[in-house]
C-alpha cells in the first residue's frame, strides 16, 4: 500500500473516530436530560427492592412517611426498614438511594411525592460526603488520571455516576444483599483493621486527608457547597409544600465525630487529619449547625440532628461498625426509635 493509500486510511479512521465521539457525547447528553427529569424511573429497582408491593400500591389510606437519603437509610435493617414494623399506623416508603445526594435526590423527589402523597417526607443528610457528591475530591497528584477526570466530568453530567453506580452493580452478584445495610455484613466481634477499612473511605482520605474537616467547617470551597446544599434542601422543601407534605431533615454525623468511641483515632490512623476540635464540636459543627439556623424559621421544615443522640448511645454499645462509617444494625434499631417522638399521623 502506497503513502497516499496510507493517508486516506488514516483519515477515514480519524473520520470515524470522530464520528463515534460524537455519538457518544450525543447519548450521554440524551441521557443526562432524561435522568435529571426522570422521564424513566430510573432508581425503580431500588424502590421495589426496599419495598413489598403492598406497600407500593397499598390503599388503606394510611398517611404515608416518604423517606429519602443515601446509603445510610437505603436498604433492608436501616432505621427505615425498622420504622415500618415500629410504626405500624403509616405506610413507609424507602425510596433513598446509596450514592446519591441531594442534587440527585432532586431529580427523584417530585415524582415520588407525586405519586406517593406522602404527609411526612424524611430526608437524611450525611456530614461525612454529602459536600463531596456536589463536588468531589478532585486531586491531580494523588488520585489517577482517569478518576479525575471521571469525577470532573460527573460534576456536570450527573447521569454518569448514575451509570457508573448501574454498572458496578452489574460486576457484582446479588449487589444488594453485599450492601453494609444487611445483617450478615455484621460482626459485633470485628475490630478495625486499616487494611479491612471502607475502600472508599480510604480513596477520600487519599484524594484530600483534610476533606472532612473542610466539610465540618466548611472551609474553603467547601463553603460554597455548603451554600449549594441549603439552596437543593430549599428545592425540596418547594417540591414538599406544593403537595402538602411537612419535610423532615434528619442529620447523621461521621463516626469521627463520635466522642465515646475509638472512630476518631482510627479516622486519623487511615490517614485523615481531622484535627481534636472538629472531631469533638456536636453537635455543633458548622454544617450541620448552618441547616439548623437556615430552616429554624420555617414552619414546614424540622431539622433532626441524631449526632447528641448517637453520642450518648455510643457509650452503651457501638453504634457503627468497625471497618466501614456505616451505622451498624443496632446502630440503625436505636436511631429508629429515636425518631419516633417526631413521627405521628
Amino acid at each position: 500500500m502506497d503513502r497516499k493509500k496510507l493517508t486516506q486510511a488514516g483519515k477515514k479512521l480519524l473520520k470515524r473516530g470522530f464520528y463515534l465521539i460524537f455519538l457518544l457525547l450525543f447519548v450521554l447528553l440524551a441521557f443526562e436530560i432524561i435522568y435529571r427529569n426522570q422521564w424513566i424511573d430510573t432508581w425503580q429497582p431500588e424502590l421495589t427492592y426496599f419495598n413489598t408491593p403492598e406497600e407500593l400500591t397499598d390503599s388503606s389510606h394510611k398517611p404515608t412517611l416518604l423517606v429519602l437519603g443515601d446509603s445510610y437509610s437505603a436498604g433492608n435493617y436501616t432505621y427505615a426498614w425498622h420504622l415500618k414494623s415500629l410504626l405500624p399506623e403509616w405506610r413507609v416508603i424507602n425510596s433513598a438511594v446509596s450514592g446519591t445526594g441531594i442534587i440527585q435526590t432532586n431529580y427523584l423527589a417530585p415524582g415520588r411525592i407525586q405519586r406517593f402523597q406522602p404527609k411526612i417526607v424524611l430526608y437524611q443528610i450525611y456530614l461525612g460526603n454529602d459536600l463531596l457528591d456536589i463536588s468531589y475530591p478532585v486531586n491531580w497528584k494523588t488520585v489517577s488520571l482517569p478518576k479525575n477526570l471521571y469525577w470532573k466530568t460527573a460534576e456536570h453530567l450527573r447521569g454518569l455516576a448514575f451509570l457508573n453506580y448501574r454498572l458496578g452493580q452489574m460486576f457484582r452478584s446479588r449487589a444488594f444483599e453485599k450492601d453494609p445495610n444487611t445483617k450478615a455484613f455484621y460482626d459485633p466481634a470485628e475490630t478495625f483493621d486499616p487494611d479491612r477499612y471502607s475502600p472508599r473511605e480510604k480513596e477520600l482520605i487519599h484524594a484530600n486527608p483534610a476533606y472532612l474537616e473542610q466539610c465540618l467547617n466548611l472551609e474553603g470551597s467547601r463553603q460554597k457547597d455548603g451554600q449549594s446544599l441549603i439552596s437543593g434542601l430549599e428545592e425540596l422543601s418547594r417540591s414538599c409544600d406544593q403537595a402538602g407534605a411537612k419535610l423532615m431533615l434528619l442529620i447523621i454525623p461521621h463516626p469521627a465525630q463520635i466522642p465515646n468511641s475509638s472512630q476518631f483515632n482510627n479516622f486519623r490512623q487511615l490517614g485523615g487529619t481531622l484535627e481534636p476540635a472538629a472531631g469533638y464540636s456536636l453537635p455543633h459543627s458548622k454544617l450541620a449547625q448552618s441547616i439548623t439556623d437556615h430552616f429554624a424559621a420555617e414552619s414546614g421544615v424540622e431539622v433532626i440532628d441524631a449526632s447528641p443522640f448517637l453520642t450518648q448511645k455510643s457509650i452503651e454499645f457501638p453504634v457503627y461498625f468497625a471497618n466501614d462509617p456505616h451505622l451498624n444494625p443496632p446502630g440503625q434499631q436505636a436511631l429508629a426509635k429515636f425518631l419516633l417522638p417526631y413521627l405521628h399521623p
